[in-house]
């Protein structure tokens, strides 16, 4: 890192911005804000962009903060050009755990995962399971609360139950640990969309395309992010996280898993009654199909995540918010009931955590 990006790297984490909502705020592309972090491109000039930053950060124009800012800038000229990103991440060397790609993309053969180390500027086993293979594997053994459970731990069990704002996955990852850094293109022609990293000091890190970062949707993105980090949430070891990674059998579990960790239960359960009770009080009772429908898809806008996640969110445990809106709907009452007005269908066990 150069000297302004370490200190960005550092102001931005205390904030408790992720790289994407932090380049949002500062009308920056992700990609742009990493480079400038870890060294790969010149510190920007223009003092209204800095002013942007300041803002970002919490600091006022005329404060002691933003003059140091302004300071550390001007007097960075390491690094790239300022109209070049250097393409390596730059990594310490370490070893490529697992990658994220769509169903329909490539898979990796033995050259390509040397192509892909070798960019990364890491180590891969090419005769193991980083080949791209099957795992026979059977799924972990893992309760839906287990999942749940290591959702909330990566999230930091954050004390904010009822606050109605989308998961900043990556602030998330970062405060677990992890170092995100966004790239010009991991492997394009292998469509590889992000790259889980073990570093040589222990560390994670998470490669990411720039076009995921820069263009594709906030919620595929945050997605992208947590269904990537899964496997090594999930496992106790890395050579289990490969082997869950690529089995058929545990994908469930690492969907769950990203379904939690984007959607925590109580930031659901809290948004769907606010947005139930607003419908309610602007439209009178509407039927169920109409409320639900509703509920789907603010929560969807609201937490930036896909509409089929939300969808699912609100149907299984610990949520349950389509079998309470069945309630109050038949019951023309303009709140949702809590969840201990259902059947039970967890274990009590399984329960207590939420309650």
């Amino acid at each position: 890192m150069s000297d302004f990006g370490s200190q960005l790297y550092r102001w931005r984490r205390a904030a408790g911005l992720g790289l994407r909502t932090f380049a949002a705020l500062i009308d920056q592309r992700a990609s742009v804000v990493s480079a400038i972090e870890r060294g790969g491109r010149r510190p920007w000039r223009d003092p209204l962009v800095i002013g942007r930053v300041a803002r970002a950060l919490g600091a006022e124009l005329d404060s002691m903060e933003y003059e140091q800012l302004l300071a550390a800038a001007m007097a960075d000229t390491r690094g790239a050009r300022t109209d070049e990103v250097q393409d390596r991440p730059g990594f310490a060397p370490g070893d490529a755990l697992l990658w994220h790609s769509g169903a329909a993309d490539a898979p990796l053969d033995e050259q390509g995962t040397k192509e892909l180390a070798e960019f990364l500027g890491v180590a891969a086993d090419v005769n193991g399971a980083l080949r791209g293979e099957r795992s026979a594997l059977d799924p972990l053994p893992l309760t839906d609360l287990a999942i749940e459970w290591r959702a909330r731990r990566t999230l930091g069990r954050r004390a904010i139950p009822h606050a109605l704002t989308a998961v900043d996955v990556e602030a998330a990852l970062e405060d677990a640990g992890w170092r995100i850094v966004v790239t010009p293109g991991l492997l394009p022609r292998f469509s590889v969309a992000a790259c889980a990293v073990q570093l040589a000091d222990g560390g994670l890190a998470l490669a990411v395309d720039r076009v995921q970062a820069d263009v594709r949707p906030l919620a595929q993105y945050r997605l992208l992010l947590a269904a990537t980090a899964a496997p090594l949430a999930l496992a106790d070891d890395a050579a289990t996280a490969r082997e869950l990674a690529q089995s058929d059998g545990s994908r469930r579990l690492c969907e769950q898993f990203a379904l939690a960790m984007l959607l925590p239960a109580q930031i659901v359960s809290a948004a769907a009654e606010r947005i139930f009770h607003d419908l309610a009080a602007r439209r009178g009772i509407p039927p169920t199909d109409v409320a639900v429908r509703e509920l789907r898809n603010r929560l969807a806008t609201l937490l930036a995540a896909p509409t089929e996640l939300v969808d699912r969110r609100l149907f299984a445990w610990p949520c349950r918010v389509y079998d309470r809106v069945r309630l109050a709907v038949a019951a023309e009452e303009p709140t949702l009931p809590p969840v201990d007005w259902l059947p039970e269908w967890r274990p009590t066990r399984q329960q207590r955590l939420f309650q």
